[in-house]
């Protein structure tokens, strides 16, 4: 499951709507800060944004090798670590694949497999988040922004509580729906079907091919 986050991430303006309390002003981080102290704390701010962006480019480069390990070639272009990090091989290889589920008439299928894991995946950790949050209720509730400032929300923590379990009531219903929909396997294995073993079959296939039209040419 994904790291827990502050429920202002997932329903901010509902809980907004929802509590009729006090509201203070935006505030920054560690409240009560002069002009000075601001722009330093926007600064330091600034700089582990850009830490952060490197650290996560260079963690992209090391996910994403230089070779995709299907057919062995080297991946150039940003649209093969784009298919990469989404089938774990490059472009080619993924379209070849797709060719082969589309001509056997799997493609909606498998696409629509993977779609509604990734939609009960997100389901439950949002629940999750939702059953957190209500635990660990308190009077005083923050809801943050995304420019690096927070609303303070002063309330009846009822009326909030109330509000919650409705959402968690709405995200059980949701997960009724999909209660089919077996987590412990994949989307191949619904379907009974081994896509990067079709995929290095087809890849053989060709290279036999080539050594073939190479040896009679």
């Amino acid at each position: 499951m994904a790291k827990s986050r502050p429920m202002g991430y997932i329903f901010p303006k509902r809980i907004q709507q929802t509590i009729k309390g006090d509201w203070s002003k935006k505030t920054f981080y560690g409240g009560g800060l002069t002009e000075e102290d601001k722009a330093k704390f926007a600064e330091e701010k600034r700089i582990k944004a850009e830490e952060r962006e490197e650290r996560i480019k260079v963690l992209e480069q090391t996910k994403s090798p230089w070779i995709c390990p299907m057919c062995e070639r080297i991946m150039r272009n940003k649209l093969d670590q784009k298919y990469f990090n989404r089938r774990g091989m490059c472009m080619e290889c993924t379209i070849k694949g797709e060719t082969y589920l589309k001509t056997h008439g799997l493609f909606e299928k498998y696409e629509e497999a993977i779609s509604l894991r990734n939609y009960k995946a997100y389901l439950i950790d949002i629940k999750e988040q939702a059953l957190n949050f209500v635990a660990n209720l308190k009077d005083e509730i923050k809801i943050v922004n995304h420019d690096g400032t927070f609303d303070t929300l002063n309330s009846d923590t009822t009326k909030v509580k109330e509000f919650m379990l409705k959402e968690i009531e709405d995200l059980d219903k949701k997960l009724e729906e999909i209660v089919d929909i077996d987590m412990s396997i994949s989307a191949e294995q619904e379907l009974g079907i081994n896509l990067k073993e079709i995929i290095q079959s087809i890849l053989t296939e060709e290279k036999e091919r080539e050594q073939l039209i190479e040896k009679n040419s």
